[in-house]
Formats: C-alpha cells, structure tokens, sequence
C-alpha cells in the first residue's frame, strides 16, 4: 500500500485563494475591451485597435472556461478498503482580464480572468474505509467559500512553435478525519497542456480543449482522475 498522506479537505479551497493573488489587477476595473481589427481599414470602421503583428505583443482575455473533472480511488490496509468517487464541476462566463501573450522576452504570463458572479462550481466526493466493523464516511461537499472566482493558467514558450499552459483546475477529494487510516493520496503530473502557436496568429478568438486523464496504480493502490473541458480566448490588440 502507498504510504497515506492526508489530503487537504478541500483542494478547492486553496484553488479559490490562489486566483485573486494572480488577478487582482485585473478585476477591479472591469473595462469594456474592443476587439482588435487586422486591417487599418476595418479598425478604422470599427472604431477599434489595430491588431499587433507580432503574436508576442498581443493582449488576451479569458473570456471563459468550463470543465468536468472525475476522481475515483481504491485502496486497501489490513482488513480495511478505501472506495470513493469525487467530481467537480466549473463553468465560468462573461469574464474580464487584461494578460500579455507570453514573448521572448517575457516567455511566461499569468492569463487569469475573473468575475465572481460569473462563475458556477460544485465539487462533492463520496466514499470512505469499510472495516470488519463499520465504514467510515469520508465524502465531503465544497462549501461555498472554496468556488474561485475567475479561470486561467500560466502559459510560457514551449520552443518557438509551442505555448504550454498549466492550468488551475483540480477540486474533488475526501476528508478521513475520523477514519481509521488518513485519506490516500495519489500522485498526479500538473495539469499542462501543449498547443501550436499557429492556433493564436492571425485570430482573434481561440478555443482550447482541455483533456486530462491521470492514473496512479501500484500495489493495492489505484486512482484515476479525468477532465474535460475548454478555455475561450479573445484577443483585443
């Protein structure tokens, strides 16, 4: 068996924190922004920005995002088994933001976008330890404080073709506090993914599918977690 660590109550919880340290600077002034135009002609008609050339100098928002995440785990100790299954899920609308594109000489950006009254999130997880004697319910429900309030990743270079993007997804998981054994804790790679530069030049929206499928197995411990989802861009210069 994997030796046991305690998983946060609620990866959520530290998830919601994080975003407003990364985003406040966009979030207070909620500007209108107008797409940015290719041509002198349609910015002109448009009343609107010209679109930099150089994808490097380009500004995005995020404008929203949603995904599915599944996590089940099995585990077994002594004459005791460990069962559960959590999901969450998210879906955030109508966002603000104002991020630089990842350049040469900046190669990593913070591309977060928020809007509290925007966002939709539940997360819940059921299951627990089966003993000889009892079972130990080990669920738990995100409570209200753990929803973030906007969506984004941190997106770097990957060379000169590729954008990687680790992005702030994760919620389900269990609390044991009363459990005879602390809850399992798989070890799961950060959620990143790789995209061609070619899907940002010359566009002013892109989507981005978000497809994630993790598995820890070894021994008598087994964990699965997926997710599927999008991210919506919109460029504005």
């Amino acid at each position: 068996m994997k030796t046991p660590a305690r998983l946060p109550l609620l990866a959520a919880a530290a998830f919601a924190v994080a975003l407003p340290a990364t985003a406040a600077t966009t979030a207070s002034a909620k500007p209108k922004y107008k797409e940015c135009e290719f041509t002198k002609k349609k910015a002109k008609r448009h009343h609107a920005p010209r679109c930099k050339k150089d994808l490097g100098r380009s500004r995005w928002i995020v404008v929203s995002g949603e995904y599915k995440e599944v996590l089940t785990i099995h585990d077994a100790f002594d004459s005791a088994v460990f069962d559960g299954r959590g999901t969450t899920e998210f879906q955030a609308l109508g966002l603000n933001g104002n991020s630089a594109f990842p350049s040469r000489r900046h190669p990593v950006s913070s591309m977060v976008s928020t809007r509290p009254e925007g966002v939709d999130f539940a997360s819940s997880s059921k299951g627990g330890w089966t003993t000889k004697s009892r079972f130990y319910d080990c669920g738990i429900t995100a409570p209200a404080y753990a929803k973030p309030n906007g969506f984004g990743g941190i997106f770097s270079l990957a060379g000169k073709k590729r954008v990687k993007v680790q992005w702030f997804i994760g919620a389900a998981g269990f609390g044991c506090d009363e459990g005879p054994y602390p809850t399992p804790s798989p070890d799961f790679p950060d959620t990143v993914s790789r995209y061609p530069l070619r899907r940002f030049r010359g566009r002013r929206i892109v989507r981005l599918p978000i497809a994630f499928d993790f598995k820890d197995v070894h021994d008598s411990f087994s964990a699965r977690v997926t997710y599927d989802g999008i991210a919506r861009l919109r460029r504005y210069r």
